[in-house]
């Protein structure tokens, strides 16, 4: 399974996607896609939320971004 892993770290970088303040996370977060990442699905324990609409296209955008898709 690939993942897109979130920090608090925000550089304002084509490569990062601003989250709202979301119920499920401790802090307000960005998904950084060029740590783009895979691990095992047996490790994946349990959902911690959903991520809304809006901000899964986002992320899809910076990934096309990052691959060099657009």
């Amino acid at each position: 399974m690939l993942y897109v892993p979130l920090t608090s770290q925000n550089r304002a970088s084509r490569y990062e996607v601003e989250l709202r303040q979301l119920h499920f996370l401790k802090s307000e977060s960005v998904a950084n896609v060029q740590g783009l990442g895979s691990l095992p699905v047996t490790q994946l324990e349990r959902k911690l939320g959903q991520l809304p609409d809006d901000v899964l296209r986002k992320i899809h955008q910076a990934l096309k971004f990052a691959f060099d898709l657009e």
